[in-house]
């Protein structure tokens, strides 16, 4: 058997120059705007770990997060965190962009 991923996963540093600063965090800090998460990113999406003819059937799909951000120092953008939860799936004529699960940090 394979190994099993274990989550969450962080990824700190700039796979391009190693620098720890990233936008988004360097931004709130300068304009003292204390983050409503402990995360936080340029972009999140949700990824449901299911096909797509049963996910409309399930009250809660398993979902992988994953935030993205860029590097402050030479402009890369990366994955910095990818975490396991649980949320509902997005019900069909949702408008494009809504939110379809709980926010990041849901249960595991």
């Amino acid at each position: 058997m394979k190994d099993k991923l274990k989550f969450p996963m962080d990824f700190n540093k700039c796979p391009a120059c190693g620098s720890e600063k990233r936008i988004i965090e360097t931004a709130l800090n300068e304009e003292l705007i204390k983050p409503t998460s402990q995360k936080t990113a340029l972009h999140v999406f949700a990824v449901a770990l299911i096909d797509q003819f049963s996910v409309l059937t399930r009250v809660t799909v398993p979902i992988l997060m994953v935030l993205i951000d860029a590097c402050a120092e030479c402009g890369t953008i990366y994955v910095t965190r990818i975490d396991k939860t649980i949320g509902a799936p997005q019900s069909p004529g949702s408008p494009p962009g809504s939110p379809p699960f709980p926010p990041f940090g849901g249960r595991g």
